[in-house]
């Protein structure tokens, strides 16, 4: 698909001319220590993330006629509850939850997970990774988790009451979510219209 987009049909060209990316970083894959070699998994994950942001990179700079040549990454980094704590004491991560954390606390956080476990992506957002004609934004980090609680010894996912309808919900941090959703939609609002293909 890289040496050959003549063959892509219009949608898909549309599709890989989007400038924003939201990759998953599944935080229980995350497993400790600095010396070990990362899971198989892991490292085919940052081999083919690595090589979408390059993909979706060539089409975004090569949009003669688009000003903005940039791309947006938004991380998620989904089961933070089920990361091993010894990950998250070798990542420094910040004390309470991650949405009590400060801007600059997340990206740091984010930052030393590209750098220990995602290292082909994050040489890929270096500055000096990429093309003169592309741009990248810093990325964001955003953190996905259920609410946990002690149940008889056990851990169990901590249960929201739906009354009066009845039934029960998992205990999501609504707040990441709509950060999430608001960022989404200041991009929606300051990026080109994607060019007719």
């Amino acid at each position: 698909m890289r040496e050959h987009d003549a063959i892509l049909e219009n949608s898909t060209r549309r599709l890989l001319r989007s400038q924003v990316i939201v990759p998953l970083v599944d935080a229980s894959r995350l497993l400790p220590g600095t010396d070990g070699p990362r899971s198989p998994a892991l490292a085919r994950y940052d081999a083919t993330l690595a090589a979408t942001f390059d993909l979706v990179g060539r089409f975004v700079a090569s949009e003669r006629n688009r000003k903005a040549r940039t791309l947006h990454p938004l991380f998620v980094l989904t089961k933070l509850d089920e990361c091993p704590p010894a990950t998250l004491a070798d990542l420094t991560a910040p004390p309470g939850p991650p949405a009590r954390w400060p801007e600059e606390a997340r990206r740091s956080f984010g930052a030393r997970i590209l750098e220990r476990y995602l290292p082909e992506t994050m040489l890929f957002l270096a500055p000096s990774g990429r093309g003169a004609h592309l741009a990248i934004e810093p990325p964001l980090w955003y953190f996905s988790r259920l609410e946990l609680m002690e149940d008889r010894g056990a851990r169990r996912i901590a249960r929201r009451s739906r009354a009066p309808v009845g039934g029960w919900e998992p205990e999501y941090p609504f707040e990441e979510y709509r950060s999430l959703i608001e960022r989404l939609v200041w991009l929606a609002q300051r990026l080109p219209p994607p060019a007719e293909g």
